[in-house]
């Protein structure tokens, strides 16, 4: 029977996070299938107002009405091979679909600052990152919806599988970026977690503690 392949279908979704007010921190994973790479740009000062220009400087996102301090984007990478049935219509017969997503972040070249800034700062990227591993969850979530898709898809014959392929890969990105919008408006990019600086206090939200867990944190370097 013949056979043929598609070529790497590719799209990508861009989000980020603001600043806002403190929440509830919760333990970070990544998933290995994330295959999460941090891209780190450089701050400096030695007060929360010196850190929130240089933030403001070297942030990874600024729009007309915002700046935003860390931005996570993905790509999904489908390969299939396909082939027409003994009935006459074409179906898959593999798929292999690959997540890459990348997370920009701050990173503090701190010297001589106070013990309650560098808390400050340590509870504020924890709660960002908290943020951003939300959006990197809904990646892998439409990574697996892709997979998931593609695998059963069949059509009546062969001529039309790349393009339905395509099809099917945008309608699911299409959702997760609408998903991705509903957490942001929901969390108030960060805000209801605690990703914000300059710190402030806030009325019946608990700021993170020493015996908070998170794993994976944003410490590997890129060149």
């Amino acid at each position: 029977m013949p056979m043929r392949s598609i070529s790497p279908a590719l799209c990508m979704a861009v989000l980020a996070a603001a600043c806002a007010l403190p929440g509830q921190p919760r333990l970070i994973h990544t998933p290995a299938e994330a295959n999460l790479q941090y891209r780190y740009y450089d701050v400096a000062g030695t007060s929360a107002g010196e850190l929130m220009a240089s933030l403001q400087q070297s942030s990874p996102e600024v729009t007309p009405t915002a700046t935003y301090f860390a931005r996570t984007t993905w790509m999904v990478e489908w390969h299939g091979d396909w082939t027409s049935t003994p009935a006459g219509s074409c179906r898959i017969v593999t798929s292999r679909t690959r997540l890459e997503s990348r997370m920009a972040m701050p990173r503090w070249r701190v010297t001589g600052a106070s013990a309650d800034l560098t808390a400050d700062w340590n509870a504020f990227v924890r709660n960002l990152t908290l943020h951003e591993h939300g959006h990197l969850q809904n990646a892998v979530a439409a990574s697996r919806e892709v997979d998931s898709r593609l695998k059963s898809l069949e059509r009546p014959s062969c001529d039309g599988m790349e393009s339905a392929a395509r099809a099917t890969i945008d309608s699911v990105v299409a959702v997760f970026r609408l998903q991705d919008e509903a957490y942001d408006e929901r969390t108030r990019h960060g805000e209801a977690q605690g990703a914000v600086w300059p710190p402030r206090a806030a009325r019946g939200m608990r700021q993170p503690g020493p015996t908070d867990a998170f794993r994976d944190p944003p410490t590997r370097t890129t060149p």
